[in-house]
């Protein structure tokens, strides 16, 4: 396999007894459990309260060091109630080779922590057609998934490439509940909770109706953050 170092530098020695899909993604186990608040990767080292969920809808230089020393960060981990999977860029113009890396590494974390006793959501990515084939692999059916809307709603491409995603992942995986992560979007999927900022509370579609219908309580994009999968 190579030396020590070859197999630490890519995790290759991290994961036994995973079952593997096509690419040979890892399969994460299915998760129930929903957040009812987050904290972004970045604040978490910092913070004193834990009752929520980690997300990783970040630049990917803040958490790239997840991927680098995964064991560093299990104990932390552990105080939260869970994690989302890293959301690894996957952008329209990248070479395939490196999309389907970042969802490779994706999967190994998450199942990674799943394996030590960590609830984790799997975070679902894509760019555009082309990432179908690869960006749904590894993930379990009727499970608790998690995506995100920040920085497409302006953009008509991009939000009319956000739905095809989106149906094409409910057609494959048929998710328990959507956590959407950004403001609200017209999709046909009830089963969805938004999480609008950095530590809100969760939000039914419903409620989310009510808030486009009276215009602007629409929540302000966080300037920090920026949509995992497509190009600005």
């Amino acid at each position: 396999m190579g030396s020590k170092r070859t197999v630490s530098k890519y995790n290759l020695d991290i994961l036994s007894n995973v079952g593997f899909d096509t690419f040979e993604m890892p399969i994460l186990k299915a998760e129930r459990a929903i957040p009812t608040q987050l904290t972004g990767f970045n604040y978490a080292l910092s913070k004193s309260e834990h009752n929520s969920f980690i997300h990783f809808y970040l630049d990917d230089y803040q958490f790239e060091r997840v991927w680098n020393s995964p064991k560093k960060y299990v104990e932390l981990f552990k105080k939260f109630d869970g994690i989302f999977t890293p959301d690894f860029s996957l952008y329209k113009d990248m070479p395939l080779p490196i999309q389907i890396y970042n969802v490779y590494r994706s999967r190994v974390l998450g199942r990674y922590y799943q394996d030590l006793g960590i609830k984790v959501i799997p975070t679902v990515s894509w760019s555009d057609e082309k990432s179908f084939d690869f960006c749904f692999e590894g993930l379990p059916t009727h499970s608790i998934v998690t995506v995100s809307t920040v920085g497409i709603m302006n953009n008509k491409f991009n939000k009319e490439m956000f739905i095809k995603g989106f149906n094409e992942m409910i057609e494959r995986i048929d998710p328990r509940e959507v956590l959407i992560y950004g403001k609200s979007i017209d999709v046909d999927f009830d089963r969805i909770e938004y999480f609008e900022n950095k530590n809100i509370g969760r939000m039914t579609k419903q409620w989310v109706g009510e808030v486009q219908a009276v215009e602007r309580v629409a929540v302000e994009e966080v300037q920090d953050l920026r949509h995992p999968v497509f190009l600005r």
